[in-house]
């Protein structure tokens, strides 16, 4: 489940950065207060990345096993829906301290940026994922 999990991460940790830093163009100011704030954040989400690990990784070995039934999926779907709700929560907080010290265009800047690279992790996932019931 590593690869899966390296696209849901967007890339290696490196080439994020990279992506992140060329298209948030900040100044040495902005850089000041955006680093920190952004590397919180991904600290934090890679234990939300966990939680979606381990779901995807038993609903697979349950799919794969014959074992996934109504209850075991009712349980995932629970779970998955719980850590999304924490993920949406982490980023109303980057939100909340990115605007501490950056300008409003490029906290959107930032969000959209996250956005896309999630949106792209997401897709490439689910791509491989199969879907439940017969």
């Amino acid at each position: 489940m590593s690869d899966e999990m390296q696209q849901l991460q967007g890339e290696s940790s490196v080439d994020r950065n990279l992506l992140v830093s060329t298209h948030m163009q900040l100044t040495g100011a902005e850089g000041k207060n955006f680093w920190p704030v952004y590397e919180a954040y991904l600290n934090n989400l890679q234990d939300l990345n966990r939680n979606y690990a381990d779901i995807i990784q038993r609903y697979v070995a349950a799919l794969r096993g014959g074992t996934l039934d109504d209850d075991l999926a009712q349980k995932l779907t629970t779970e998955f829906l719980a850590t999304q709700e924490k993920e949406l929560k982490l980023r109303k907080s980057y939100a909340v301290n990115l605007a501490k010290g950056l300008p409003g265009m490029t906290v959107a800047r930032a969000l959209q940026l996250e956005n896309k690279i999630r949106a792209a992790a997401w897709y490439a996932l689910a791509n491989q994922l199969p879907l439940a019931g017969p």
